[in-house]
């Protein structure tokens, strides 16, 4: 996933990012300090999902962004691990997330999340 970092970006330090015209925020997993307006790859890490929901295809916009002041993922599950693990199609990008509370869900579904806490990890940085 491709996002820009709308402040200066802090090892593990809570930073605003934008992802398709949505912000949000994350905290940043980098090794060392990138400044604002840095486009970064980056791999996203969920902190426990506080609520989930399914979402009608035509309504919701996969990828990232904020609602209520808090984070939310938006996408398709395309795969369902027999641990339970589930992979979720940001469209662009893939995270995995572990999480009892998703059990039910099945691949093929459009979810939102809505996450304690994102992380994100740079891929080159």
């Amino acid at each position: 996933m491709e996002i820009t970092l709308l402040e200066d970006a802090q090892p593990d330090e809570k930073v605003t990012v934008r992802f398709r015209n949505k912000e949000w925020v994350a905290t940043w997993r980098g090794k060392t300090a990138v400044p604002k307006g840095s486009i970064c790859q980056v791999e996203l890490e969920v902190e426990e999902i506080d609520t989930w929901r399914n979402i009608d295809a035509e309504a919701e916009l996969s990828g990232a962004g904020t609602a209520h002041n808090q984070p939310t993922l938006c996408g398709l599950v395309s795969t369902v691990y027999t641990d339970g693990v589930i992979a979720l199609d940001l469209d662009p990008g893939v995270v995995l997330i572990d999480s009892e509370s998703l059990s039910e869900v099945q691949k093929g579904q459009r979810i939102q999340i809505v996450p304690h806490a994102v992380a994100i990890f740079p891929y080159s940085m």
